[in-house]
């Protein structure tokens, strides 16, 4: 069998980011709770907004996104069990593309670089 898992908010954490920092650019204290079922940018102040839609076109944030709890395991048992594939949208952003491969060869070491679809539009 195959399996194709996404990576943001799967693997990892960038609401957990933009929360971050948001937090410190700010001196805020906005949780993640505040922000469930909308876009972080959605739940800050308008004029906040574009800063928030940024975070993601400053060099190192795909590259310091913490992995989602659990993740890195529980797709170790499934890469053991079956062929597992990474897809992401990878070309937005001018960063992204080499920040996510290497993010996936820190914490995700065993899904081999061939099993990444790291793309401009992954739901085709």
């Amino acid at each position: 069998m195959i399996l194709f898992v996404d990576m943001d908010e799967v693997m990892a954490d960038t609401f957990g980011a933009h929360v971050e920092i948001y937090n410190r650019e700010y001196e805020e204290c906005l949780t993640l709770e505040a922000c469930m079922g909308k876009e972080v940018w959605h739940t800050v102040p308008e004029d906040r907004q574009t800063s928030v839609r940024n975070h993601a076109r400053n060099r190192g944030f795909f590259r310091d996104l913490n992995p989602i709890a659990d993740s890195r395991s529980v797709l170790k048992k499934l890469n053991d069990n079956y062929e597992v594939y990474i897809a992401s949208a990878a070309m937005q952003f001018s960063n992204s593309l080499e920040e996510k491969s290497e993010w996936l060869d820190e914490h995700f070491p065993f899904i081999p670089w061939q099993r990444r679809i790291l793309c401009g539009n992954k739901h085709i």
